[in-house]
C-alpha cells in the first residue's frame, strides 16, 4: 500500500510541475490552448488526490454511520479505545443478547451489562477487577435481586421469595448469619445464626399473628421458646432438653 501512495504522490508532483511550466510560458496569445489545458490538469490533480485519500483509508474500520439527519449507527461487536490504545468501552454479544463493558484508562473492567437466560444483569467491579455488586433479575420471576461482594465473595443479598422481600448477610465463610424477611403468614421473620450458619436466635410472627422467640444451642437445636398462647393471650415459656419439654402453662396452669 505504501508503494501505491508513493506512485500517486509522484504523479501529483509531475502534474504540478506541468502546471507551473505553463505559467512560465511567454504570454503570447495562447489563451484558448491554456484555457483547455488548465482545467484538464486541475481535474487530473483532483482525481489523483482523491485516489491517495482512498488508498490511505483502505483497510480502516468504519465505526459509525449517520450525521445531522439522525443518530449514528454502529454494528457490533466494536470497541472504543483511549489515546493509549486501551479499550474503554466494548460491545459484544452472547447467546442471549448484547454484552456491554465499561473500562477504566488502564483497560480494567468497571461495569458490565449482559443479557442472560433470565433477563439482564449488571455487574460492578473495583479498580483491581473484582466484582463488588450484581443487580439481576431472579430466575423464573419478574423481580430483581441485589448482591454485594467482598473480595469476590458474597456478603449481602436482597431479593424476594413467594412470601415477600428477603435479606441475607454473610460472614467471611460465606455462611448466612443474618436473615430478615417476610414469613409465610405475612409477618416479619428474623434469624440470627452462628459462624457455622446454624440458627441461634429466631424471632417471627406466627399464624395467630403473635410474636415468637426461639433460642437454639450451638448445634442448631431449639432449646427455649417464648411467645403468647393463641387461645388465652397469656405469655408462655418452654424449655426443651434431651428428654422432652417443660412449659410454664403446664407447671402453673392457672397463672
Amino acid at each position: 500500500m505504501e508503494s501505491e501512495i508513493i506512485n500517486l504522490q509522484e504523479r501529483v508532483a509531475e502534474l504540478e510541475a506541468a502546471l507551473a511550466a505553463i505559467s512560465r510560458e511567454s504570454r503570447e496569445p495562447k489563451l484558448r490552448q491554456r484555457t483547455a489545458l488548465v482545467p484538464l490538469i486541475c481535474a487530473g490533480i483532483l482525481v489523483i488526490c482523491v485516489g491517495i485519500l482512498l488508498v490511505r483509508g483502505a483497510g480502516q474500520p468504519v465505526t459509525a454511520q449517520g450525521g445531522s439527519k439522525g443518530p449514528s449507527r454502529v454494528t457490533a461487536p466494536f470497541e472504543v479505545v483511549n489515546n493509549a490504545g486501551k479499550t474503554i468501552f466494548l460491545v459484544t454479544a452472547n447467546q442471549y443478547g448484547p454484552v456491554l463493558e465499561l473500562h477504566n484508562d488502564a483497560g480494567t473492567t468497571l461495569a458490565k451489562v449482559a443479557a442472560n437466560e433470565h433477563g439482564t444483569n449488571l455487574e460492578l467491579y473495583n479498580d483491581i477487577g473484582q466484582i463488588v455488586a450484581v443487580l439481576a433479575q431472579l430466575p423464573n420471576s419478574t423481580d430483581g435481586a441485589l448482591q454485594l461482594m467482598h473480595n469476590g465473595e458474597l456478603s449481602f443479598y436482597l431479593g424476594r421469595t413467594p412470601s415477600g422481600a428477603y435479606l441475607d448477610m454473610y460472614n467471611r465463610e460465606r455462611k448466612a448469619v443474618v436473615s430478615l424477611g417476610a414469613s409465610g403468614f405475612g409477618g416479619g421473620d428474623l434469624h440470627l445464626r452462628n459462624s457455622g450458619g446454624k440458627d441461634a436466635v429466631a424471632i417471627f410472627v406466627e399464624q395467630g399473628q403473635s410474636g415468637i422467640l426461639q433460642l437454639f444451642n450451638n448445634g442448631g437445636q431449639e432449646r427455649v421458646t417464648m411467645g403468647t398462647l393463641r387461645d388465652t393471650g397469656k405469655g408462655d415459656v418452654c424449655a426443651s432438653g434431651d428428654k422432652g419439654q417443660v412449659c410454664l402453662r403446664f407447671i402453673r396452669p392457672g397463672y
